[in-house]
């Protein structure tokens, strides 16, 4: 389960539990994006496939449910509707498996032992460092795994503010360079000098 797949049975389970034919829904593996070929394709699922650079492949239900490699399920939805859907779509899962919001209008589902919060502490153990030196930035709940994991976390300006109640930070919005902001910010951080002389910098200007 080199990506963290669905097992097959588990795919079939999870049909049953939330009826899967409800929404409007896509899958992920490694490779492509599927797509059923009785549901119509929401435009919301080819923005995923560009966004991604991944091939969309439209085929049966039976034939994706009888695969060995998707690693999750998105359902997609109107934005006033995606925090209702998830809150619905959690009540009615089978053990072992999660819905969260990584999107205006995304929703994935994944095994509950796939977050990136896991991916983080993965890869400070292979690292060999500490969580001192790990910055997480994000701005959906999907991160907040991430803000745990992480020495410093960053929520975005446009987060919800239960995202944001959960970084340590916030910085602008993505519109207003909100990354830029976190990263010249973390320079100076870790750079005291930096600071001083940006300070200084800053006094000559006000002196001329």
């Amino acid at each position: 389960e080199r990506y963290f797949t669905i097992r097959r049975t588990d795919l079939w389970n999870i049909d049953q539990h939330i009826s899967l034919s409800r929404y409007h829904h896509h899958f992920f593996s490694a490779e492509a994006i599927h797509h059923r070929d009785d549901r119509l394709i929401a435009h919301w699922t080819t923005y995923e496939a560009r966004l991604f650079g991944l091939p969309l492949i439209t085929e049966t239900a039976e034939n994706i449910f009888n695969r060995r490699n998707i690693y999750k399920i998105t359902l997609v939805a109107a934005s006033p509707e995606i925090d209702n859907l998830c809150t619905e779509v959690n009540n009615h899962l089978p053990c072992g498996y999660y819905a969260v919001v990584t999107g205006e209008n995304y929703i994935d589902i994944q095994r509950s032992d796939v977050n990136k919060g896991c991916i983080i502490e993965q890869l400070i153990h292979h690292l060999n460092i500490s969580s001192d030196q790990v910055v997480a930035i994000g701005d959906q709940q999907n991160d907040v795994s991430m803000f745990a994991a992480a020495g410093i976390s960053i929520a975005m300006g446009n987060a919800p503010d239960a995202v944001k109640r959960q970084a340590g930070y916030v910085t602008a919005t993505n519109e207003e360079e909100g990354i830029v902001h976190a990263l010249e910010w973390l320079r100076c951080l870790t750079h005291p000098v930096t600071m001083r002389q940006r300070l200084t910098a800053a006094k000559d200007n006000e002196s001329n």
